[in-house]
């Protein structure tokens, strides 16, 4: 679901009318075949064991996050379409919904008071978060899963570094298509951190080697 701007208006680099049935139709077609070629990627590479202590440490962790009101509770809840005080008891269930919704997030943001002078809205944090997180399209995450789950735990994984899968699985794409996407992956990883996905110096974990790819293939996956 893309989020809106404070106004209710969608920025013009997503879509012109989200109600156009073409652009819902092809939308649906990319993110069907952007599964496909992720299912087969991993299909050629090992299992990835689900870390069961460690989603439980990481899901504890998050539960708590989301009692408070400081970062990012707001951007996470938002992002998963989860109520704080209402969320799945079963661990997994918890931590692939809140993944997910970082590659797709699933409702808005409170609207902010940010009234410019000019009459226009002054983004929040948050929103311009959320932003980023919608401009990264279906390709940006084939590339990104499909490199976590082929480099494994430890594999570096800063904005930087994601950027750089993106431009590796695409030969084709130039440098400042790649430093864009690397601006907009920085929500991405500050949220993979509070999800235990990231350590503190930005390398992958157990959590999300498991985790990354399967929250990509949950986000596509036909709603039924």
């Amino acid at each position: 679901m893309m989020a809106p701007l404070p106004d209710g208006r969608v920025p013009m680099w997503t879509v012109l009318d989200e109600s156009d049935e073409e652009f819902l139709a092809e939308w649906a077609e990319a993110e069907a075949d952007a599964l496909a070629e992720l299912r087969e990627n991993l299909s050629e590479l090992p299992a990835r064991p689900v870390p069961d202590a460690e989603l439980h440490t990481a899901c504890a962790h998050v539960r708590r996050v989301l009692q408070r009101s400081t970062w990012p509770r707001d951007l996470l809840a938002a992002c998963g379409g989860l109520r704080p005080r209402e969320l799945p008891a079963d661990d997994a269930e918890l931590w692939l919904r809140l993944a997910a919704g970082i590659v797709s997030p699933e409702d808005e943001l409170p609207r902010s008071q940010g009234l410019t002078t000019s009459g226009d809205y002054d983004l929040s944090e948050d929103e311009e978060a959320m932003v980023a997180l919608c401009a990264l399209d279906h390709y940006d995450w084939l590339a990104v899963a499909t490199a976590v789950a082929s480099g494994g735990p430890g594999t570096r994984a800063s904005a930087d570094d994601l950027a750089r899968f993106v431009s590796e699985y695409d030969t084709d794409s130039v440098d400042d298509q790649a430093d864009a996407a690397a601006g907009m992956f920085v929500p991405a990883v500050a949220l993979w951190r509070v999800l235990g996905a990231v350590d503190d110096d930005e390398m992958l974990t157990e959590l999300g080697w498991w985790g990354i790819p399967e929250a990509v293939q949950r986000a596509w996956a036909p709603q039924q």
